[in-house]
Protein backbone atom coordinates (compact mmCIF):
# COMPACT_ATOMS: atom_id res chain seq x y z
CA UNK A 1 0.00 0.00 0.00
CA UNK A 2 2.70 2.07 1.01
CA UNK A 3 4.21 1.53 -2.86
CA UNK A 4 0.97 2.78 -4.36
CA UNK A 5 0.34 6.14 -2.42
CA UNK A 6 4.26 6.52 -3.56
CA UNK A 7 4.00 5.79 -6.72
CA UNK A 8 0.93 6.90 -8.39
CA UNK A 9 -1.30 3.85 -7.77
CA UNK A 10 -4.32 6.11 -7.02
CA UNK A 11 -7.62 7.01 -7.63
CA UNK A 12 -9.69 9.37 -5.71
CA UNK A 13 -11.99 8.04 -2.78
CA UNK A 14 -15.74 8.20 -3.81
CA UNK A 15 -16.84 10.44 -0.29
CA UNK A 16 -17.24 13.58 -2.61
CA UNK A 17 -13.77 14.72 -0.76
CA UNK A 18 -10.42 15.37 -2.62
CA UNK A 19 -8.43 12.44 -0.40
CA UNK A 20 -7.10 9.50 -2.52
CA UNK A 21 -6.77 5.71 -1.78
CA UNK A 22 -4.43 3.13 -3.39
CA UNK A 23 -6.11 1.68 -6.65
CA UNK A 24 -7.92 -1.72 -5.81
CA UNK A 25 -5.11 -4.25 -6.97
CA UNK A 26 -3.62 -7.57 -6.77
CA UNK A 27 -0.36 -8.05 -4.45
CA UNK A 28 1.16 -10.49 -7.14
CA UNK A 29 1.09 -10.48 -11.12
CA UNK A 30 -1.45 -13.55 -12.08
CA UNK A 31 -0.11 -16.72 -14.51
CA UNK A 32 -1.32 -16.31 -17.96
CA UNK A 33 -0.22 -18.21 -21.24
CA UNK A 34 2.06 -16.82 -23.38
CA UNK A 35 0.45 -17.76 -26.67
CA UNK A 36 -2.68 -16.62 -26.00
CA UNK A 37 -1.04 -13.24 -25.09
CA UNK A 38 1.23 -13.11 -27.95
CA UNK A 39 -2.27 -14.08 -29.61
CA UNK A 40 -4.08 -11.02 -28.31
CA UNK A 41 -0.94 -8.56 -29.41
CA UNK A 42 -0.89 -9.54 -32.61
CA UNK A 43 -4.91 -9.40 -33.15
CA UNK A 44 -4.62 -6.20 -32.14
CA UNK A 45 -3.97 -4.68 -35.16
CA UNK A 46 -6.22 -6.23 -37.54
CA UNK A 47 -8.75 -5.39 -34.62
CA UNK A 48 -8.38 -1.84 -35.40
CA UNK A 49 -8.57 -1.95 -39.13
CA UNK A 50 -11.74 -3.51 -38.67
CA UNK A 51 -13.32 -0.75 -36.52
CA UNK A 52 -11.59 1.82 -39.22
CA UNK A 53 -13.12 -0.13 -41.52
CA UNK A 54 -16.91 -0.65 -40.55
CA UNK A 55 -16.47 3.24 -39.24
CA UNK A 56 -16.46 4.39 -42.46
CA UNK A 57 -19.12 3.01 -43.80
CA UNK A 58 -21.82 4.32 -42.15
CA UNK A 59 -24.51 3.11 -43.99
CA UNK A 60 -23.93 -0.29 -42.60
CA UNK A 61 -24.10 1.40 -38.78
CA UNK A 62 -27.47 2.46 -39.40
CA UNK A 63 -28.92 -0.73 -41.36
CA UNK A 64 -27.38 -2.44 -37.83
CA UNK A 65 -28.41 -0.20 -35.32
CA UNK A 66 -31.20 1.65 -36.62
CA UNK A 67 -33.82 -0.99 -35.05
CA UNK A 68 -32.07 -0.68 -31.70
CA UNK A 69 -32.67 2.83 -31.59
CA UNK A 70 -36.16 2.28 -31.92
CA UNK A 71 -36.14 0.64 -28.55
CA UNK A 72 -33.06 2.19 -26.74
CA UNK A 73 -33.27 6.28 -26.79
CA UNK A 74 -29.46 6.82 -26.28
CA UNK A 75 -28.61 4.70 -29.39
CA UNK A 76 -31.03 6.76 -31.21
CA UNK A 77 -29.82 10.15 -30.26
CA UNK A 78 -26.20 8.76 -31.08
CA UNK A 79 -27.48 7.98 -34.34
CA UNK A 80 -28.80 11.17 -35.40
CA UNK A 81 -25.33 12.73 -34.51
CA UNK A 82 -23.73 10.60 -37.44
CA UNK A 83 -26.67 11.58 -39.55
CA UNK A 84 -25.43 15.01 -39.44
CA UNK A 85 -21.92 14.40 -39.38
CA UNK A 86 -23.13 12.30 -42.83
CA UNK A 87 -24.66 15.50 -44.39
CA UNK A 88 -20.85 17.27 -43.31
CA UNK A 89 -19.59 16.61 -46.98
CA UNK A 90 -16.27 18.40 -47.28
CA UNK A 91 -16.61 19.97 -44.26
CA UNK A 92 -15.94 17.12 -41.73
CA UNK A 93 -12.57 16.28 -40.01
CA UNK A 94 -11.78 13.44 -42.28
CA UNK A 95 -8.51 12.63 -39.49
CA UNK A 96 -9.75 10.24 -36.57
CA UNK A 97 -8.15 8.84 -33.57
CA UNK A 98 -9.01 5.90 -32.17
CA UNK A 99 -7.79 4.35 -28.45
CA UNK A 100 -8.96 0.93 -28.44
CA UNK A 101 -9.02 -1.57 -25.97
CA UNK A 102 -9.95 -5.25 -26.72
CA UNK A 103 -11.16 -6.75 -24.05
CA UNK A 104 -10.66 -11.02 -23.49
CA UNK A 105 -11.31 -13.81 -21.39
CA UNK A 106 -9.31 -17.05 -21.01
CA UNK A 107 -11.89 -19.95 -22.68
CA UNK A 108 -11.01 -23.11 -20.84
CA UNK A 109 -10.07 -26.29 -22.60
CA UNK A 110 -13.55 -28.82 -22.57
CA UNK A 111 -11.82 -32.07 -24.35
CA UNK A 112 -10.41 -32.67 -27.45
CA UNK A 113 -13.76 -33.63 -29.15
CA UNK A 114 -15.40 -30.23 -28.08
CA UNK A 115 -15.71 -26.85 -29.81
CA UNK A 116 -12.74 -25.20 -27.09
CA UNK A 117 -10.00 -28.42 -27.31
CA UNK A 118 -7.59 -26.12 -25.77
CA UNK A 119 -7.49 -23.21 -23.72
CA UNK A 120 -7.91 -20.22 -25.95
CA UNK A 121 -8.75 -16.30 -25.75
CA UNK A 122 -12.29 -15.24 -26.42
CA UNK A 123 -13.32 -11.47 -26.72
CA UNK A 124 -15.66 -10.16 -24.19
CA UNK A 125 -16.18 -6.92 -25.52
CA UNK A 126 -14.21 -4.20 -28.21
CA UNK A 127 -14.09 -0.54 -25.96
CA UNK A 128 -13.75 2.09 -28.87
CA UNK A 129 -14.39 5.00 -26.55
CA UNK A 130 -13.02 6.08 -23.02
CA UNK A 131 -10.85 2.73 -23.24
CA UNK A 132 -9.66 3.79 -19.32
CA UNK A 133 -7.24 2.54 -17.17
CA UNK A 134 -4.26 2.78 -19.25
CA UNK A 135 -1.70 4.72 -16.49
CA UNK A 136 -3.35 2.72 -13.44
CA UNK A 137 -2.18 -0.34 -15.52
CA UNK A 138 1.02 0.95 -15.86
CA UNK A 139 1.47 1.57 -12.77
CA UNK A 140 0.40 -1.93 -11.27
CA UNK A 141 2.56 -3.66 -13.65
CA UNK A 142 5.46 -1.33 -12.21
CA UNK A 143 4.10 -1.98 -8.84
CA UNK A 144 4.00 -5.83 -9.42
CA UNK A 145 8.08 -5.55 -11.05
CA UNK A 146 9.18 -4.15 -8.10
CA UNK A 147 7.99 -6.54 -5.49
CA UNK A 148 9.20 -9.88 -7.99
CA UNK A 149 12.66 -8.20 -8.50
CA UNK A 150 12.65 -7.83 -4.19
CA UNK A 151 11.12 -11.18 -3.58
CA UNK A 152 11.11 -13.44 -5.97
CA UNK A 153 14.23 -15.23 -4.42
CA UNK A 154 11.72 -15.76 -0.96
CA UNK A 155 8.70 -16.70 -2.88
CA UNK A 156 8.30 -18.90 -5.54
CA UNK A 157 4.39 -18.20 -6.61
CA UNK A 158 5.72 -15.00 -7.56
CA UNK A 159 7.70 -16.10 -10.40
CA UNK A 160 10.62 -14.26 -12.49
CA UNK A 161 10.95 -10.80 -13.54
CA UNK A 162 12.14 -11.92 -16.88
CA UNK A 163 7.93 -13.29 -17.44
CA UNK A 164 6.73 -9.69 -16.85
CA UNK A 165 6.13 -8.03 -19.95
CA UNK A 166 6.44 -4.28 -20.38
CA UNK A 167 3.76 -2.13 -20.25
CA UNK A 168 4.32 1.29 -21.65
CA UNK A 169 0.43 2.13 -22.10
CA UNK A 170 0.50 5.78 -20.54
CA UNK A 171 2.80 6.90 -22.17
CA UNK A 172 1.93 5.29 -25.69
CA UNK A 173 -1.63 6.60 -25.32
CA UNK A 174 0.05 10.04 -24.67
CA UNK A 175 2.33 9.51 -27.84
CA UNK A 176 -1.19 8.92 -29.98
CA UNK A 177 -2.85 11.91 -28.65
CA UNK A 178 0.19 13.55 -29.80
CA UNK A 179 0.41 12.63 -33.41
CA UNK A 180 -3.11 13.64 -33.43
CA UNK A 181 -2.57 17.18 -32.89
CA UNK A 182 0.39 17.42 -35.54
CA UNK A 183 -2.12 16.08 -38.16
CA UNK A 184 -4.68 18.44 -37.26
CA UNK A 185 -5.31 20.94 -40.21
CA UNK A 186 -7.47 23.64 -39.61
CA UNK A 187 -8.71 23.92 -43.39
CA UNK A 188 -9.55 27.86 -42.76
CA UNK A 189 -8.66 30.89 -41.53
CA UNK A 190 -9.30 30.13 -37.31
CA UNK A 191 -12.01 33.23 -36.29
CA UNK A 192 -11.44 33.44 -32.28
CA UNK A 193 -14.58 34.48 -31.79
CA UNK A 194 -16.48 31.72 -32.58
CA UNK A 195 -16.84 29.50 -29.68
CA UNK A 196 -19.42 27.22 -30.97
CA UNK A 197 -17.87 24.59 -33.01
CA UNK A 198 -20.42 22.74 -35.78
CA UNK A 199 -20.52 23.35 -39.64
CA UNK A 200 -16.80 22.29 -40.09
CA UNK A 201 -15.73 25.50 -38.41
CA UNK A 202 -12.86 25.20 -35.74
CA UNK A 203 -13.82 24.44 -32.04
CA UNK A 204 -12.60 27.06 -29.34
CA UNK A 205 -12.57 27.25 -25.80
CA UNK A 206 -11.34 30.54 -23.99
CA UNK A 207 -9.84 31.70 -26.29
CA UNK A 208 -7.79 28.63 -27.31
CA UNK A 209 -7.96 26.76 -30.45
CA UNK A 210 -8.62 22.94 -30.00
CA UNK A 211 -7.10 20.42 -32.21
CA UNK A 212 -7.89 17.10 -29.97
CA UNK A 213 -10.68 16.21 -28.33
CA UNK A 214 -10.68 13.47 -26.12
CA UNK A 215 -14.24 12.11 -24.42
CA UNK A 216 -13.83 10.40 -21.28
CA UNK A 217 -17.56 10.60 -21.09
CA UNK A 218 -20.27 10.37 -23.07
CA UNK A 219 -20.67 6.44 -22.99
CA UNK A 220 -23.68 6.42 -20.99
CA UNK A 221 -27.20 8.17 -20.55
CA UNK A 222 -25.88 9.31 -17.41
CA UNK A 223 -23.56 11.46 -18.86
CA UNK A 224 -25.62 13.46 -21.09
CA UNK A 225 -28.84 13.91 -19.03
CA UNK A 226 -30.67 17.06 -20.91
CA UNK A 227 -30.47 18.30 -24.76
CA UNK A 228 -27.72 20.82 -23.45
CA UNK A 229 -25.32 18.12 -23.18
CA UNK A 230 -26.27 16.25 -26.24
CA UNK A 231 -25.68 19.89 -28.16
CA UNK A 232 -22.35 19.98 -26.75
CA UNK A 233 -22.07 17.00 -28.34
CA UNK A 234 -23.21 17.55 -31.46
CA UNK A 235 -21.06 20.96 -31.92
CA UNK A 236 -17.74 18.94 -30.87
CA UNK A 237 -18.36 16.17 -33.43
CA UNK A 238 -19.38 18.77 -36.02
CA UNK A 239 -16.19 20.60 -35.49
CA UNK A 240 -12.68 20.90 -37.07
CA UNK A 241 -11.64 19.24 -33.94
CA UNK A 242 -10.26 15.66 -34.12
CA UNK A 243 -12.34 13.41 -32.26
CA UNK A 244 -11.64 10.42 -29.88
CA UNK A 245 -13.47 9.04 -30.75
CA UNK A 246 -15.73 10.41 -33.14
CA UNK A 247 -19.25 9.38 -33.60
CA UNK A 248 -18.77 6.70 -36.18
CA UNK A 249 -15.97 5.01 -33.98
CA UNK A 250 -18.24 5.09 -30.67
CA UNK A 251 -20.81 3.36 -32.57
CA UNK A 252 -18.86 0.47 -34.47
CA UNK A 253 -17.58 -0.43 -30.86
CA UNK A 254 -21.71 -1.29 -29.77
CA UNK A 255 -22.61 -4.59 -28.45
CA UNK A 256 -24.78 -5.24 -31.19
CA UNK A 257 -22.13 -4.65 -33.49
CA UNK A 258 -20.05 -7.05 -32.31
CA UNK A 259 -22.65 -9.75 -32.35
CA UNK A 260 -23.38 -9.18 -35.66
CA UNK A 261 -20.06 -9.32 -36.83
CA UNK A 262 -20.56 -12.74 -35.31
CA UNK A 263 -22.37 -13.79 -38.23
CA UNK A 264 -20.33 -15.64 -41.36
CA UNK A 265 -20.10 -13.16 -43.71
CA UNK A 266 -19.92 -9.81 -42.25
CA UNK A 267 -16.23 -9.56 -41.29
CA UNK A 268 -15.82 -10.93 -44.73
CA UNK A 269 -17.02 -7.18 -45.82
CA UNK A 270 -14.77 -5.57 -44.13
CA UNK A 271 -11.40 -7.32 -44.27
CA UNK A 272 -9.88 -10.29 -46.23
CA UNK A 273 -10.19 -13.92 -46.15
CA UNK A 274 -7.61 -14.87 -44.20
CA UNK A 275 -7.56 -11.71 -41.78
CA UNK A 276 -11.14 -12.35 -40.69
CA UNK A 277 -10.61 -16.07 -39.79
CA UNK A 278 -8.33 -15.12 -37.65
CA UNK A 279 -10.71 -12.61 -35.90
CA UNK A 280 -13.25 -14.95 -35.81
CA UNK A 281 -11.43 -17.70 -33.88
CA UNK A 282 -11.70 -14.54 -30.89
CA UNK A 283 -15.25 -14.16 -31.27
CA UNK A 284 -17.33 -16.01 -28.33
CA UNK A 285 -21.45 -16.58 -29.16
CA UNK A 286 -23.33 -14.09 -29.07
CA UNK A 287 -27.01 -13.76 -30.67
CA UNK A 288 -29.14 -10.99 -31.72
CA UNK A 289 -32.71 -10.40 -30.17
CA UNK A 290 -34.77 -8.43 -32.74
CA UNK A 291 -38.24 -9.93 -34.03
CA UNK A 292 -39.03 -12.04 -35.57
CA UNK A 293 -35.63 -14.27 -34.07
CA UNK A 294 -33.74 -16.38 -35.62
CA UNK A 295 -33.65 -19.77 -35.37
CA UNK A 296 -30.32 -20.02 -33.31
CA UNK A 297 -31.28 -16.92 -31.58
CA UNK A 298 -34.61 -18.70 -30.48
CA UNK A 299 -32.94 -21.91 -29.34
CA UNK A 300 -30.22 -20.01 -27.17
CA UNK A 301 -32.93 -18.23 -25.63
CA UNK A 302 -34.21 -21.63 -24.90
CA UNK A 303 -31.01 -22.73 -23.31
CA UNK A 304 -30.53 -19.61 -21.25
CA UNK A 305 -33.76 -19.56 -19.34
CA UNK A 306 -32.65 -23.37 -18.97
CA UNK A 307 -29.63 -22.95 -17.96
CA UNK A 308 -29.26 -18.92 -16.71
CA UNK A 309 -25.65 -19.81 -15.21
CA UNK A 310 -24.27 -19.86 -18.81
CA UNK A 311 -25.06 -16.93 -20.34
CA UNK A 312 -24.96 -13.33 -20.15
CA UNK A 313 -27.77 -10.53 -21.20
CA UNK A 314 -25.97 -7.33 -22.77
CA UNK A 315 -27.76 -3.72 -23.41
CA UNK A 316 -25.94 -1.23 -25.97
CA UNK A 317 -23.96 0.32 -22.60
CA UNK A 318 -20.09 0.94 -21.40
CA UNK A 319 -19.15 1.06 -18.11
CA UNK A 320 -19.93 -1.46 -15.88
CA UNK A 321 -23.09 -2.73 -13.84
CA UNK A 322 -25.51 -2.40 -16.92
CA UNK A 323 -25.50 -6.58 -17.90
CA UNK A 324 -28.49 -8.27 -16.59
CA UNK A 325 -27.55 -12.24 -15.15
CA UNK A 326 -29.04 -15.35 -13.91
CA UNK A 327 -32.81 -14.67 -12.34
CA UNK A 328 -33.14 -10.88 -14.16
CA UNK A 329 -31.73 -12.54 -16.76
CA UNK A 330 -34.00 -15.48 -17.03
CA UNK A 331 -37.11 -12.92 -16.35
CA UNK A 332 -35.97 -10.44 -19.32
CA UNK A 333 -35.63 -12.92 -21.73
CA UNK A 334 -39.39 -14.34 -20.79
CA UNK A 335 -40.81 -10.72 -21.11
CA UNK A 336 -41.60 -10.86 -17.50
CA UNK A 337 -39.93 -7.36 -16.76
CA UNK A 338 -39.01 -6.13 -20.68
CA UNK A 339 -41.34 -6.15 -23.82
CA UNK A 340 -40.26 -7.66 -26.89
CA UNK A 341 -39.15 -4.56 -28.34
CA UNK A 342 -37.42 -3.46 -25.46
CA UNK A 343 -35.50 -6.82 -25.57
CA UNK A 344 -34.10 -6.43 -29.09
CA UNK A 345 -32.46 -3.39 -28.02
CA UNK A 346 -29.82 -6.03 -26.44
CA UNK A 347 -27.71 -8.89 -27.29
CA UNK A 348 -27.29 -12.42 -25.72
CA UNK A 349 -23.77 -13.51 -24.67
CA UNK A 350 -22.75 -17.25 -23.77
CA UNK A 351 -20.55 -16.86 -20.95
CA UNK A 352 -16.28 -17.98 -21.09
CA UNK A 353 -15.72 -20.35 -18.47
CA UNK A 354 -12.65 -20.46 -17.51
CA UNK A 355 -10.42 -22.03 -14.70
CA UNK A 356 -10.15 -20.40 -11.68
CA UNK A 357 -6.75 -19.42 -9.63
CA UNK A 358 -6.16 -17.93 -5.99
CA UNK A 359 -4.61 -14.58 -5.29
CA UNK A 360 -4.69 -12.16 -2.78
CA UNK A 361 -6.71 -8.79 -3.54
CA UNK A 362 -6.35 -5.55 -2.10
CA UNK A 363 -8.85 -2.78 -1.59
CA UNK A 364 -9.28 0.02 1.01
CA UNK A 365 -6.07 -1.48 2.79
CA UNK A 366 -7.48 -4.83 3.10
CA UNK A 367 -6.34 -8.01 1.42
CA UNK A 368 -8.57 -10.67 1.07
CA UNK A 369 -6.78 -13.87 -0.50
CA UNK A 370 -9.41 -16.21 -2.68
CA UNK A 371 -9.92 -18.09 -5.89
CA UNK A 372 -10.34 -15.40 -9.10
CA UNK A 373 -11.29 -15.20 -12.12
CA UNK A 374 -8.88 -12.59 -14.89
CA UNK A 375 -9.81 -10.54 -17.81
CA UNK A 376 -7.33 -9.35 -20.02
CA UNK A 377 -7.01 -6.02 -22.44
CA UNK A 378 -4.93 -4.74 -24.85
CA UNK A 379 -4.73 -1.52 -26.03
CA UNK A 380 -3.83 -0.29 -29.50
CA UNK A 381 -4.13 3.44 -31.17
CA UNK A 382 -5.29 3.97 -34.46
CA UNK A 383 -4.78 7.16 -36.57
CA UNK A 384 -5.68 7.77 -40.16
CA UNK A 385 -7.46 9.59 -42.55
CA UNK A 386 -4.69 11.86 -43.51
CA UNK A 387 -1.63 9.62 -44.82
CA UNK A 388 -0.77 6.22 -43.98
CA UNK A 389 -2.67 4.88 -40.68
CA UNK A 390 -0.46 5.00 -37.14
CA UNK A 391 -1.33 2.61 -35.32
CA UNK A 392 0.72 0.99 -32.73
CA UNK A 393 0.04 -1.83 -29.84
CA UNK A 394 0.50 0.59 -26.78
CA UNK A 395 0.02 -1.98 -23.87
CA UNK A 396 -1.95 -3.70 -21.34
CA UNK A 397 -4.85 -4.34 -19.02
CA UNK A 398 -5.80 -7.21 -16.85
CA UNK A 399 -8.46 -7.09 -14.26
CA UNK A 400 -9.33 -9.48 -11.50
CA UNK A 401 -12.24 -10.63 -9.54
CA UNK A 402 -13.53 -13.06 -7.12
CA UNK A 403 -15.69 -16.29 -8.76
CA UNK A 404 -19.10 -15.78 -8.75
CA UNK A 405 -18.68 -11.59 -9.11
CA UNK A 406 -20.31 -11.28 -12.47
CA UNK A 407 -19.43 -7.72 -13.52
CA UNK A 408 -15.60 -6.61 -13.99
CA UNK A 409 -15.46 -3.01 -13.45
CA UNK A 410 -12.52 -1.55 -11.18
CA UNK A 411 -13.87 1.94 -10.52
CA UNK A 412 -17.58 0.52 -10.34
CA UNK A 413 -16.52 -1.98 -7.55
CA UNK A 414 -16.53 -5.59 -9.04
CA UNK A 415 -12.86 -6.20 -10.16
CA UNK A 416 -9.26 -4.87 -8.99
CA UNK A 417 -5.86 -4.25 -11.27
CA UNK A 418 -3.80 -6.80 -11.89
CA UNK A 419 -1.14 -7.52 -14.39
CA UNK A 420 0.08 -10.92 -16.23
CA UNK A 421 3.49 -13.11 -15.62
CA UNK A 422 3.80 -15.24 -19.01
CA UNK A 423 4.29 -18.24 -18.60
Amino acid sequence: MDYAMCNGLVMRQNTGSSSFIHAPCTLIPAPLPKQAFEGALNASSLFSKLIDKIARHPTYLETILTEVGENDAYTKKLLEILALDRKMGEKKQNVTLGLFRSDYMLQEAEGKDSKFPVSRFLQVENNTIAASFGCLSTRVAEMHRFLVDRFSSQSKPIGSITSLPPNNAAKNLAEAMFQAVKAYKTGEKVDTKDTAGGSGKPLMVGGLHIALVYFRAGYTPRDLPSEVEWDGYKRIELSRAIKCPCISYHLAGTKKIQQNLCIPGEVEKFLPLEDAKSLRMFFADQYGLQMPLETDSAAAIDDAIEHPEKYVLKPQREGGGNNLWLDDMKQALELKTMTADQRSAYILMRRIVQKPFVTALMRNGKVQVGECEKEVGIYASFLAGYTEPYQKVIGHLMRTKLVGVNEGGVASGYAVLDSPTLV
